[in-house]
């Protein structure tokens, strides 16, 4: 049973479902956006030596390949 502080189903679809299909970001890639704003990234998400180990952590858990 969700939270009362917990935001809804409808909350947490609404930037995502209005990214994929308003015109005012038609185009736009490569950015993160909250409450349908654009918002900075925090640094460690940009890290690619951080993303690399991400994804090479991940793989060796689920048991997928290491390098694509």
């Amino acid at each position: 049973m969700p939270s009362p502080l917990s935001p809804s189903p409808d909350t947490g679809a609404d930037t995502p479902t209005w990214l994929a299909t308003s015109a005012d970001v038609e185009g736009v890639t490569g950015r993160f956006f909250a409450k349908r704003r654009e918002v900075e990234t925090a640094p460690h998400t940009t890290d690619v030596e951080r993303c690399d180990q991400l994804w090479k952590e991940s793989a060796r858990l689920t048991g997928l390949p290491r390098s694509m």
